[in-house]
């Protein structure tokens, strides 16, 4: 019986301003970006749910950086889209759905990053602006875990 082949997942922690996020990818790309303060159970938990052929890896190397980069721009407002590539892990009908949900997710980003800037959020509505920022933001980019 061949054994399953080990997919290693780099990981780090990012902190920016109030957000403190776990963040995993792998050699093909994003696969994990974690709730604010969830700490680093909740990347174990979703890796365990994936797959027991997932090696979790302190990112030592950079592997990480270009993801990293993105989303610190992002959380301080000098970035309005990604240029990320993904890793969906799961059966084949699971990928091809979060391909579609993702296709889907990203025609609405322009819609939704609109309706960002004319709230504008962070200046007029304090917390609950942030609150809403953040919504949107998991609307954007939140995969399904099955």
């Amino acid at each position: 019986m061949a054994e399953a082949r080990l997919i290693k997942w780099y990981y780090i922690n990012l902190t920016v301003n109030n957000w403190n996020l776990y963040v995993a990818v792998s050699d093909q790309g994003l696969t994990f970006i974690g709730s604010n303060n969830k700490g680093f159970c909740e990347l174990e938990s979703w890796q365990k749910k994936k797959s027991p052929n997932i090696l979790l890896i302190a990112d030592q190397t950079g592997k990480t950086t270009p993801v990293v980069t993105q989303l610190r721009e992002y959380l301080t407002g000098k970035r309005t889209n990604f240029t990320l590539s993904f890793d969906f892990t799961g059966t084949s009908f699971q990928k091809k759905f979060e391909q579609r949900l993702l296709k889907f997710l990203m025609e609405q980003q322009l819609a939704m990053l609109i309706l960002h800037r004319k709230l504008d959020i962070r200046k007029q509505c304090g917390q609950w602006g942030q609150q809403l920022g953040i919504l949107l933001w998991q609307l954007l980019f939140h995969v399904i875990v099955f």
